[in-house]
């Protein structure tokens, strides 16, 4: 069954993202507003809640790095705020350049905050650019789109015209497509492919098979680049390679413990059971026991009896589930999940891989 954003959807997404309903950002000089705290800030005299994200947003557009602030919060306390509170408001009466918060309507929170002029494009041009590539992609379609709550857009779009098979097995063929995101610097794209039995999809943010462009007057270019036929038959090639490399490299105990970790912390709880039943990492837990467990310094080095290539079909799988059963999980989150499976796939292995000749 191959999943697909029907147009309608589409347009749902489409005209909340446009008309405001969903994210307005609001643009504000230094004057304009000031900092209550770490949680808020006060706009025009109203005080209005700032997620962590925001919190990060505002100090990077200040030239804080995270660094710093870690440093401050270790030093002082995590809820001694006020000298820290000092300090962003010393290095803000600095900054001449204004600001743009974007706030989050259904949530009533400031999710997101940069420096005006850094984005790149507007959401129209990009929604324009998605049903551009769309258009002129014969047989491509919609799979994924999402507009997060801090404003960044991201979509997936399959082409079943790149489809390709992985050497010679039945059940190893996949079709091909690519990711378009716009965030408030930058547009990018990467590979994204799909196991037809399956309909696991992943994406790999891995450099060989990404293009992302932050310049204005570069984004023609970029967008021809990546309807370029050598891009994706390279993005292929870079795939294959990676699912060689999988199949016969062993997960190491940390790598596996790894990806149950980034799957809790995915999920927080929600569907946790329904989700993680099929996943191998309870059995491989109860098999090295609580000794070598607690020993994390030797997790890298042992091999366990799952392939990368298995551990990532895990993780896809949870995401086709979640499609296939239309599960109520974000799709921010699903996007998130076929990022980890394209992670797995082209992160170095901690173990060698058993295919290499031996040469000593």
């Amino acid at each position: 069954m191959s999943v697909q954003v029907n147009n309608q959807e589409y347009l749902n997404i489409k005209n909340q993202v446009l008309s405001g309903d969903r994210v307005i950002r609001i643009e504000v000089t230094n004057k304009q507003m000031h900092l209550k705290d770490l949680k808020s800030v006060i706009v025009d005299g109203t005080p209005i809640e700032m997620t962590k994200e925001a919190v990060k947003g505002l100090t990077k557009s200040m030239g804080i790095s995270g660094a710093f602030i870690k440093t401050i919060k270790s030093a002082y306390g995590e809820d001694n705020e006020d000298i820290l509170k000092e300090i962003l408001s010393a290095i803000k009466s600095k900054k001449s350049a204004n600001l743009t918060l974007v706030f989050h309507v259904p949530s009533n929170k400031i999710t997101n905050i940069y420096i005006t002029g850094t984005k790149l494009i507007t959401d129209d041009q990009y929604f324009k650019s998605l049903e551009s590539i769309i258009e002129t992609t014969p047989g491509a379609y919609l799979r994924n789109i999402n507009a997060a709550t801090n404003g960044d857009i991201s979509a997936v779009v399959a082409n079943p015209a790149l489809e390709f098979q992985f050497g010679g097995l039945k059940d190893e063929v996949f079709t091909g497509g690519m990711t378009l995101d716009l965030n408030t610097t930058q547009m990018s794209t990467s590979f994204f492919t799909e196991r037809l039995i399956c309909s696991n999809g992943m994406k790999t943010t891995n450099k060989l098979c990404s293009k992302r462009v932050s310049s204005t007057d570069k984004v023609p270019k970029f967008m021809s680049a990546i309807l370029d036929a050598e891009y994706h038959i390279d993005s292929i090639s870079a795939f294959k390679a990676r699912i060689d490399r999988c199949y016969h490299t062993r997960a190491s105990l940390s790598e596996v413990l790894a990806v149950e970790t980034k799957l809790l912390t995915l999920f927080k709880g929600n569907n946790i059971d329904l989700l993680l039943n099929h996943m191998s990492s309870a059995e491989i837990r109860a098999a090295f026991g609580n000794e070598r467990l607690e020993n994390s310094l030797d997790h890298k080095f042992l091999r366990t009896n799952l392939t990368i290539w298995e551990l990532t079909n895990e993780v896809t799988a949870i995401s086709s589930k979640i499609e296939r059963e239309r599960l109520p999980i974000t799709e921010g989150t699903n996007m998130n999940l076929q990022r980890l499976g394209g992670d797995l796939m082209f992160n170095a292995p901690d173990l060698a891989p058993s295919n290499i000749r031996q040469i000593f």
